[in-house]
């Protein structure tokens, strides 16, 4: 979002919520549908895969989520509270 200068009443308003709201998804205070991902990938012009965790073997997503930044980690979406 920080690229792409995307605020998170930018963001409510694709997903038709508040600002604050936003900020909760992102946090992971409230859960995504996948109609989300799906309006959040095209706001930020990525692939809706691009915003979900992946697995690699052997690896459990929470590690992979700690270093690799293109892996959403299961608190959010937002990075800089990643691992905090």
């Amino acid at each position: 979002m920080f690229e792409k200068r995307v605020t998170r009443k930018r963001l409510g308003e694709a997903l038709g919520v508040s600002g604050p709201n936003a900020g909760r998804k992102l946090r992971g205070e409230v859960a995504w549908s996948v109609e989300d991902v799906l309006r959040t990938a095209a706001l930020l012009g990525v692939d809706a895969a691009r915003l979900l965790p992946h697995r690699r073997a052997g690896v459990p997503v929470d590690v992979l989520s700690a270093f690799d930044p293109a892996v959403v980690g299961r608190a959010g979406l937002e990075p800089a509270t990643q691992g905090l």
